[in-house]
């Protein structure tokens, strides 16, 4: 199988972080790589998916 990646932009999105976290955790896809990248959020975003 070959690598799959994905980059997740966050933007002010504090509130649905949980549910990207459960809904990557669901992929069966074994080799994942996850990028996320704050793109400037005023809030927390980045402090929460460290």
């Amino acid at each position: 199988m070959l690598p799959q990646s994905s980059v997740v932009p966050l933007f002010n999105v504090e509130q649905n972080i949980g549910a990207m976290h459960a809904g990557i955790r669901r992929q069966t896809y074994q080799i994942l790589d996850i990028v996320v990248v704050d793109d400037g959020s005023n809030g927390s975003a980045s402090i929460v998916t460290a």
